[in-house]
């Protein structure tokens, strides 16, 4: 591996370095868009200077050159990209010791893993975790296989003890936390800050409120006078794809709904198979599958309804974005959605996780509300998306910064 030359960190230039650590492995999610949404914030702010570290090449590395920020891409063979056997990859953890040695960040926020960041304070950084809730290796509630829950008991352990190593600890929902603490992830002595995911919620809205609907669904091939229903989100077996398909294919069937079109966006390691099932399916020139797309206020502007079937949620930055474009959706009741949607009538927009048929019952009763109705709960949306906004989260970010570098 080449020498790094070693420049001088923030103690000589007078600019807090905040390292942000995530390896992406080339996907595209909320954790991603955070990472966007944090250095964006730090690049406007003279008195931070925000670096990343995440994986080599990938898109979340390309979207930050774009926006200027400095990034370190990493290299890791596809067998560590499981979470079980990223603290066996040292040949990213040498990476990381010559990454650091050149930087010398001030704070270093990391955003996965646990024990494979020890790397971090053994060269003396000062360390924040966000834990965004994701993988089921962090739940012991959902394995009934006793086998399978022998087999996570080292997790549960080695994670309380990293958490005791940390600086400090944040968590993007109150729910999340509260998970971690009943399933015995997370000592209660521990001390830990609830921040909630934010957004440049003024112009997500501008970009919806400005969306030519006509031109867009023309671009799209969808008929002007039908309905459009979509799902906007990773392809991966959690946010359960394949339960759009066939709400696609049961809706059709229903007496005014049979000429509804059905848009799918987002990326995964389950996108191929995605295209397979709507290939294979009755109604497959009414689903269109976009992939990977960075105009998604405007796409959610020229639906009539979105369906959220993510059964595990750490936050719900979909539902928060869905709802600064006051675009009406369905939803399960997953992780923090229910801190979003908090008012009386945006609550009607979620059923109970795991209930397919309220889901779809709930989608067609929405999609059949009168105009009022539709109009009075978008502003409900928009009323509690103000409550998100990016400039709140990280003025709260920069308050766990400062305590951790002056501590």
């Amino acid at each position: 591996m080449p020498r790094l030359s070693i420049q001088p960190g923030s103690q000589y230039l007078g600019q807090p370095r905040i390292l942000l650590y995530y390896p992406d492995f080339g996907a595209f999610g909320g954790i991603e868009h955070y990472i966007l949404h944090v250095t964006s914030f730090l690049k406007s702010n003279p008195g931070f200077k925000p670096i990343v570290v995440c994986s080599a090449g990938g898109r979340l590395q390309r979207y930050l050159h774009e926006n200027g920020i400095d990034t370190h891409g990493i290299h890791t063979l596809p067998l560590f990209r499981r979470p079980a056997l990223r603290p066996l990859d040292l040949a990213t953890q040498a990476q990381l010791w010559w990454i650091l040695r050149r930087e010398k960040p001030d704070v270093v926020h990391i955003q996965i893993g646990h024990i494979e960041n020890l790397i971090f304070k053994l060269m003396g950084c000062k360390l924040v975790y966000t834990f965004h809730g994701y993988g089921s290796l962090y739940s012991l509630s959902e394995t009934t296989n006793s086998v399978r829950r022998w087999l996570k008991k080292p997790f549960q352990y080695l994670f309380r003890h990293f958490i005791k190593t940390v600086d400090s600890l944040i968590f993007v929902s109150f729910a999340e936390r509260n998970r971690l603490i009943e399933e015995q992830y997370l000592p209660d002595t521990v001390t830990s800050h609830v921040i909630h995911d934010g957004i440049d919620v003024h112009r997500w809205q501008l970009r919806a409120q400005n969306t030519n609907r006509t031109q867009v669904r023309q671009k799209l091939g969808i008929p002007l006078d039908t309905l459009c229903v979509s799902y906007i989100g990773r392809m991966v077996s959690n946010k359960n794809p394949l339960q759009f398909i066939q709400f696609a294919a049961r809706m059709t069937q229903i007496p005014g709904f049979e000429k509804t079109h059905f848009l799918m966006v987002g990326s995964g390691q389950d996108e191929s198979l995605i295209r397979k099932h709507v290939s294979e399916s009755a109604v497959a020139d009414q689903i269109h599958v976009l992939g990977h797309r960075s105009d998604i206020p405007e796409l959610m502007a020229v639906s009539d309804a979105l369906v959220f079937l993510s059964e595990r949620e750490g936050f719900g930055l979909g539902v928060l974005e869905a709802a600064a474009a006051k675009t009406l959706f369905v939803t399960y009741a997953a992780g923090g959605i229910p801190e979003i949607l908090f008012l009386p009538e945006t609550q009607r927009l979620m059923v109970p996780v795991g209930d397919e048929e309220a889901l779809f019952a709930r989608l067609i009763q929405l999609l059949q509300w009168p105009q009022e109705k539709k109009d009075m709960v978008q502003d409900q949306l928009g009323i509690v998306a103000k409550q998100f906004t990016l400039a709140n989260m990280m003025q709260s970010l920069e308050a766990v910064y400062q305590d951790v570098m002056h501590d």
